[in-house]
């Protein structure tokens, strides 16, 4: 397509870039099968100086709410695979470079790391007067193994979360959108997007994935049709900490509990049990001295959930990386700029 303020043409788009695109938005539930395939049967007849995703939009086979979210999706989402090439080239260099400075336990931790983590982990952080590589910022952060225990927790609930989200094709509706980025950028404002190597563009991306976990958990399992008791998690919630809820805390604890009633479902969908073995004795306790149906329940769901959590998201096939989540929940907060200048 041409930008006329610069004059300049822009080369067509790879007919291999394009399905492999649309493959990905079919996966995500953007566009049916049918619909792509139609696209890219459109694509291959469209001049190649002119086959552009700009055309793609403007075909009739897109109806204008399809031609809209897939337009939103292309924003971050374009699969350029001669620059997926360039980089396992380049982080395949770095990795000799680096592998005398960097911590062998990182590496052996997952042999073959995902692109997206080494595109994260090859970010240069502007410092001073100096750049700080991806790797220098991770080595930094894992000097504080009581935060990333504590932040492991928090991001793989919220992988399941997401992931039960997207099994189930839950998504923000627009009219709550702007509603949760202005409640976001109160509490995080991002006027140093540079300073935590984030550009507009993959700002809002990853802002929209977290913001979807936000909205999900405010609106309670309730309101998606799973039937929760509150007042009976807090009781059990008490029983494990032996001590009695305060109602000061209970808020908090709505949150946290929530959290559980969606991986919990989760693992409904997907047919995911707690081997015997892994039976928490605490909870396992609980459960014998009651003579209640639903308290057993819901202590052998927590149990499960317990379980879940231990394992981890790469233990039931979901493709996910801690280290990377960890990056990019402190650059959308602007935690990582902080780190860096030792705020925090």
């Amino acid at each position: 397509y041409t930008l006329n303020s610069h004059n300049f043409h822009r080369l067509s788009e790879a007919l291999v870039n394009i399905r492999m695109t649309l493959s990905n938005a079919v996966k995500e539930h953007l566009i049916s099968l049918e619909k792509s395939e139609q696209l890219i049967q459109y694509a291959k007849q469209v001049y190649y100086l002119e086959r552009s995703y700009e055309s793609l939009l403007q075909s009739s086979i897109l109806s204008p709410e399809e031609a809209c979210s897939l337009n939103n999706y292309l924003t971050c989402h374009q699969i350029d695979l001669k620059q997926i090439d360039a980089l396992q080239v380049l982080s395949k260099k770095a990795e000799l470079l680096r592998s005398e400075n960097f911590s062998p336990e990182l590496i052996r931790s997952k042999p073959v790391i995902s692109l997206q983590k080494k595109k994260t982990l090859m970010i240069g952080f502007p410092f001073d007067d100096q750049i700080i590589s991806g790797y220098k910022v991770w080595k930094i952060i894992s000097q504080n193994p009581e935060f990333l225990n504590k932040m492991y927790v928090q991001l793989t609930q919220h992988c399941f979360i997401r992931e039960w989200a997207r099994q189930k094709q839950i998504k923000i509706p627009q009219t709550e959108k702007e509603r949760l980025i202005t409640e976001w950028e109160e509490e995080y404002p991002s006027n140093e997007l540079k300073s935590n190597g984030l550009t507009k563009n993959r700002y809002q991306e990853l802002l929209y994935e977290r913001l979807l976990v936000n909205w999900i958990i405010q609106k309670s399992p309730d309101y998606f049709r799973i039937q929760w008791d509150f007042d009976l998690a807090v009781q059990i919630e008490s029983q494990i900490q032996n001590r009695i809820i305060e109602s000061a805390e209970r808020e908090t604890l709505w949150r946290k509990l929530s959290q559980y009633e969606f991986i919990a479902d989760w693992a409904r969908l997907n047919g995911v049990e707690a081997p015997n073995c892994s039976v928490n004795s605490n909870l396992q306790f609980i459960c014998n001295q009651s003579n209640r149906e639903d308290i057993k329940k819901k202590v052998d769901e927590r149990i499960l959930v317990d379980w879940i959590a231990s394992k981890g998201a790469n233990y039931f096939h979901i493709d996910w990386d801690f280290s990377l989540a960890l990056f990019h929940e402190l650059q959308i907060t602007g935690q990582l700029a902080k780190i860096l200048k030792g705020d925090d």
